[in-house]
């Protein structure tokens, strides 16, 4: 059964870089605020700290790493990333909405 997990962070903070436990394999992710566009943008890195996939837009109704599963398989988390609107907007996160209005998930495929 999969399981899901809330991904926490800083809403306020406008670049945050952080490891994180997916699917049993540590993985660092770096969140941040696009000044420019207003948008977030997430890289996901290994262990070891080498980028697997940088500049990712956030943005709800849609697994965030999906153009990349079939390439990096064997290096992403086995799982989906995915943000959630709890207002039911179905919006792009902008501003400090991401990690208040908008929650960011992993749905756990490992199990």
């Amino acid at each position: 059964m999969p399981v899901e997990k809330i991904i926490d962070f800083s809403p306020t903070a406008p670049s945050q870089k952080f490891t994180i436990l997916l699917a049993g394999e540590v993985f660092g992710f770096h969140i941040y605020k696009s000044s420019r566009t207003q948008h977030w943008y997430l890289t996901i890195s290994d262990f070891s700290g080498a980028p697997i996939v940088s500049g990712l837009k956030m943005t709800t109704l849609s697994v965030l790493h999906a153009p990349y599963i079939s390439k990096k398989k064997d290096k992403l988390p086995e799982g989906w990333l995915w943000l959630w609107d709890t207002e039911g907007r179905a919006r792009d996160p902008k501003g400090s909405e991401l990690g208040n209005s908008i929650k960011f998930f992993f749905r756990d495929q490992s199990q």
